[in-house]
């Protein structure tokens, strides 16, 4: 596996986050003759990692194994009130060993699938980890039944829930490890003008997981035209004295149909590289690409996100299991809420009619945080201060909002406000994660097509914008997110999206 399937894995979906810069891209990944010159073979330097790499989950494994085996005496202890023999059970050292050899499998499926040897966003990496333990965790479980060994079955089940913890938090640390030695990373240039290049630079430089060091500059233009053997010089040239060890292809339209003796040159020269090409709106989470035989031609298979109903059907299960569990967990906290905003006389819930499904509005729930007549406060501040206007004609809101009690001011800075929203989904009015609702006023000005994309779904309490920096960014950007959003969606950005939702509420980011 060479460094330029880890550039190639890279771009299938980068994202600061991941999340953070959702973009349209694709992998071309450089394939191509053996170089005239050794000079001009790529540096395989993530293989050279693969034992530190290696080892960083075979520890995560093996402390999982211990930490489990302490979880089970305690729970057999103080919950279950009975003895604990696991530790000296006849069987331990058979079980240590099944254990082991499940541990050294597992890790012999990730090197396969390019764990230690493709550079993937820590999002990719974590369904994938997932999966595998899942797997063990049936396989561990049916040989237990099978040889009837009287064992631990909370030792049994929690060793993988561990596992599946532990893997990705040294994966992080081994990396940061290594990049703190100066040899994780991997110096990166971005060529082409086209519309996402900040984007990408954006994703790359700002995820140390990937590992990628983008030079300085927009990289040299390599598009343009020139004869194949003068670029394969220029090629040979920058590398050379860059020591550029990846190239990122950002075209425009115009640059990709000059692209012929680039990508001859690059692939020639064994350059590692992945390529973006100008295609907008695209879904592509679960993107699938085909090659056919003796052919240039490559078939780009999309699923349709949000838009399929089996998708809705899933996302509506998963809205109403973790709502329920939710309004539970936080009863005790929503009666106290409730009993101190009541105290200044005023309603508790506040209903502010939303646009929702198909564009029907519905009464989107908040605990109240303003003065009881809040709309007749608002227009006397607007009617007399010309500036407010303009800034709540850009953002619908006031940063230093005068109808705000003192109560209403924590609380939304908390995000506290908005948990009565967890009934609007167990309804089905809203969803845990979508666009944020909107007025209808919001969506005619601001929205233009991508209205289209807001309709078809239900909004939701937290989304994208809310971890991209909420009141932080702009409006244009809110509505890209949105309509991203329910391009690609997936079951596990839900998931990511919820859990990056309490980081970015701890840190108040972008709320008021």
């Amino acid at each position: 596996m060479h460094e330029h399937e880890a550039a190639g894995a890279v771009m299938k979906n980068t994202n600061s986050s991941t999340i953070n810069s959702p973009m349209p891209l694709s992998v071309v990944q450089s394939r191509g003759e053996m170089p005239s010159s050794a000079a001009a073979r790529p540096v395989n330097r993530t293989r050279g990692l693969v034992l530190p790499l290696l080892a960083a989950d075979l520890a995560a494994l093996v402390t999982s194994v211990a930490i489990a085996g302490g979880l089970g005496y305690e729970i057999s202890k103080y919950f279950l009130k009975t003895p604990y023999q696991a530790w000296d059970s006849s069987g331990l050292a058979a079980r240590l060993a099944i254990w082991a050899m499940l541990s050294a499998g597992v890790c012999i499926w990730f090197y396969a699938a390019g764990h230690y040897t493709i550079r993937r966003p820590l999002r990719e990496d974590m369904p994938r980890i997932g999966a595998a333990l899942s797997l063990l965790l049936l396989i561990d479980g049916f040989v237990q039944f099978a040889t009837r060994a009287d064992f631990s079955r909370v030792w049994l089940v929690s060793i993988w829930l561990v596992a599946a913890a532990l893997i990705p938090l040294a994966r992080i640390l081994v990396r940061r490890m290594l990049n703190a030695l100066g040899v994780w990373k991997l110096k990166a240039v971005i060529v082409g003008r086209g519309s996402h290049v900040e984007a990408v630079r954006e994703g790359l430089s700002g995820d140390s997981y990937l590992g990628y060091q983008i030079l300085p500059g927009k990289g040299p233009e390599w598009f343009n035209g020139q004869r194949r053997e003068e670029l394969a010089t220029k090629v040979r040239e920058f590398r050379s004295q860059s020591g550029v060890e990846v190239v990122f292809l950002v075209p425009d339209n115009e640059e990709l149909e000059d692209s012929k003796f680039l990508l001859d040159v690059l692939n020639i020269q064994m350059v590692p590289y992945a390529i973006v090409p100008p295609i907008h709106r695209l879904p592509l989470i679960g993107l699938h690409m085909q090659a056919f035989l003796s052919s240039d031609a490559v078939l780009m298979t999309v699923r349709s996100g949000l838009l399929s109903p089996m998708s809705r059907a899933v996302k509506r299960a998963f809205d109403i299991l973790v709502s329920l569990v939710l309004a539970i967990f936080f009863a005790p906290l929503l009666l106290v809420v409730a009993a101190i905003v009541a105290t200044d006389g005023g309603p508790v819930l506040f209903g502010h009619r939303r646009v929702g499904h198909r564009g029907q509005t519905f009464r989107c729930l908040k605990f109240r945080t303003m003065v009881p007549d809040a709309q007749t406060v608002l227009q006397k501040l607007l009617d007399s201060d010309p500036a407010l206007q303009a800034e709540w004609a850009s953002t619908f809101k006031l940063k230093s909002d005068p109808r705000i009690t003192p109560v209403g001011r924590f609380l939304r800075k908390t995000s506290l406000d908005e948990l009565p929203q967890l009934f609007n989904v167990i309804v089905g009015t809203m969803s845990l994660v979508g666009p944020r609702p909107v007025v209808a006023s919001e969506l005619e000005e601001f929205y233009g097509e991508d209205a289209l994309y807001y309709r078809l779904v239900l909004p939701g309490i937290t989304g994208l914008w809310q971890i991209s920096g909420r009141s932080d960014t702009g409006y244009n950007r809110r509505v890209h997110l949105d309509a991203w959003y329910v391009r690609n969606w997936s079951l596990w950005s839900d998931i990511l999206i919820l859990l990056g939702t309490l980081p970015s509420v701890l840190r108040s980011r972008g709320a008021y």
